[in-house]
């Protein structure tokens, strides 16, 4: 609304020493000089915010983005910025939580500390920390692909499932099915350490 009220005034301005002596209005030099610098100034200003307009990026609440390219890098939680085609590249990322689910059974089993295998049905809830390291880190290891649940899956299901085999590993089945406590927190303890490294931190998981 502001950015039309500015053009058409612009406009108006710049018309009233063309059409003036067509209407029968004569203005002074001076006047008709400084009625083309008010509208020229005007248009220009209103060129100049729609321009800003159109090339500022907001975050929403549940994400933040990384801005790469001219001024280096640029990490956006919680604001915006101008983003220039071809000068800038803007990778999103989802700050929500991630449900993952892995599921070992029959072939895939898990083995236990007495070489029987247990069949585990386990849920993540992963996301990343909103603070400018893990935003940057998921960035980086998995880009856009954050925005995508499988996408996330792929590249961290095997540090999940590398987790269940180290904590089942060292607990026979039968410990498994007594300390399900102990053994979720043998997991989430290992989990925690390997998605740090994606910018993930991992909120709580079942099993």
């Amino acid at each position: 609304m502001m950015l039309l009220a500015l053009t058409i005034l612009g406009l108006a301005l710049l018309s009233v020493p063309i059409a003036g002596p067509a209407l029968g209005l004569h203005l002074p030099a001076s006047s008709s000089i400084l009625l083309t610098a008010f509208g020229a100034g005007l248009l220009t200003l209103a060129g100049t915010l729609l321009v800003l307009t159109r090339l500022y990026q907001k975050t929403k609440a549940s994400e933040a983005f990384v801005r790469t390219g001219a001024g280096g890098v640029q990490v956006i939680r919680d604001g915006g910025c101008i983003v220039i085609p071809f000068l800038h590249e803007l990778v999103p990322v989802s700050l929500q939580t991630i449900k993952l689910q892995v599921v070992r059974e029959n072939e895939d089993a898990l083995i236990t500390l007495d070489k029987l295998r247990a069949d585990i049905r386990a849920e993540f809830f992963v996301r990343v920390q909103a603070d400018r390291d893990s935003i940057l880190q998921a960035s980086r290891s998995l880009g856009e692909r954050m925005c995508r649940v499988s996408d996330v899956k792929d590249l961290v299901e095997d540090k999940l499932v590398s987790a269940l085999r180290t904590a089942a590993a060292s607990k026979s089945l039968e410990q498994l099915n007594s300390e399900r406590d102990e053994f979720l927190a043998e997991v989430m303890k290992l989990v925690a350490g390997d998605l740090s490294s994606n910018g993930l931190v991992l909120e709580t998981a079942t099993i």
